[in-house]
């Protein structure tokens, strides 16, 4: 997993498209989701309409999370979202996913082998773990499908709750 807090107060920073970008062109990507313009430290209406920050300008990243094959099914992955949240980016205003099937991450669209985790299509396959993760009130960005965002202040049901679903 990559976990990517950002924090900049003062007047002498880089704007967030030069660090992101500068980490990544996969993080360059999150940019135009949560703000609008190069220069513009404010998170855009529909983030603000989503999850509440306040005017707080910190938030992380989530790039990667991925659960074994032999370990899916037992809701793991809201456990270590959650522990991943609480340790850190508890402090953040804003926690942002984009979730995407990694067995599609590594094959090429027009590969006519048959995918070896069955034949959900991506976008099938994409929605399935968006709604998994709007258990945890992960929200969907509007016009920035398939980007959730959460506010590490929302209320979460018992992590044992979800272990026994």
């Amino acid at each position: 997993f990559t976990i990517s807090p950002f924090e900049f107060g003062g007047l002498n920073v880089a704007p967030y498209f030069d660090i992101l970008d500068a980490h990544s062109e996969i993080l360059s990507g999150y940019f135009p989701v949560l703000f609008d313009g190069v220069h513009n430290f404010e998170f855009t209406d529909r983030v603000e309409n989503i999850a509440f920050t306040g005017g707080a300008r910190r938030f992380a990243i989530i790039e990667v999370l991925h659960i074994q094959p032999e370990y899916r099914g037992r809701n793991l992955g809201l456990l270590m979202m959650s522990r991943l949240i609480q340790h850190f980016a508890s402090d953040a205003a804003l926690v942002v996913i984009k979730p995407h099937p990694l067995q599609y991450s590594l094959r090429d669209e027009d590969d006519p082998r048959p995918s070896p985790y069955g034949n959900m299509s991506r976008e099938d396959a994409t929605q399935k773990l968006a709604d998994y993760w709007s258990k945890m009130n992960f929200r969907p960005v509007p016009e920035h499908w398939p980007f959730m965002v959460l506010s590490p202040n929302t209320k979460q049901q018992p992590l044992e709750d979800w272990l026994h679903e």
